[in-house]
């Protein structure tokens, strides 16, 4: 069941960045942040530096598809305060022809490589990351895996290969 009242982490986030939290909720005492991709990066930066959050881990970067709507992708990540032993997720929408948000490799070094996978999955673009490259799939790879319109059975380069075995081999 969802609460609808505000934590403190809501509750300082929402006072600081009113016009770049575009939703929230609080569920099974966990704060939900929707905000905007212009004011994300400011709040991650609140949420690592402010003693009070101290959101000092990077606990998960990935995205989800929904095909068919004008932002369709939703950005998330995941972040942990070991001191306060508590978590928060932001989320950001952004639309197909313009999928970047911008990077919090400056803010969480371990955030890293879970950009490289949601960029090799999904083709989104993080905005000033270091070295934003495929980490999964081979350089020359054509397309993104997670995205719901990518077909089921690839795209027919499994032929080329004679090593993987055929069903009645």
């Amino acid at each position: 069941m969802s609460e609808t009242v505000e934590n403190d982490v809501v509750a300082k986030i929402r006072a600081a960045f009113p016009d770049h939290v575009v939703g929230h909720r609080v569920f099974a005492g966990e704060p939900y942040l929707s905000v905007t991709r212009d004011g994300m990066h400011d709040i991650c930066r609140m949420l690592h530096d402010d003693p009070e959050l101290a959101f000092d881990y990077p606990v998960e970067v990935t995205a989800v598809d929904y095909m068919g709507d004008a932002e369709r992708f939703e950005v998330i990540h995941v972040f942990w305060s070991i001191q306060h032993r508590r978590r928060v997720i932001l989320k950001t929408r952004v639309r197909e022809d313009d999928c970047a948000v911008p990077s919090v490799c400056d803010i969480w070094k371990g955030a890293n490589f879970m950009e490289r996978e949601t960029y090799d999955m999904y083709g989104i673009t993080f905005t000033g990351h270091p070295d934003l490259r495929r980490i999964l799939m081979t350089d020359d790879f054509d397309g993104w895996p997670l995205r719901k319109d990518f077909p089921i059975e690839g795209r027919g380069w499994r032929e080329n290969y004679d090593f993987i075995p055929q069903i009645g081999d």
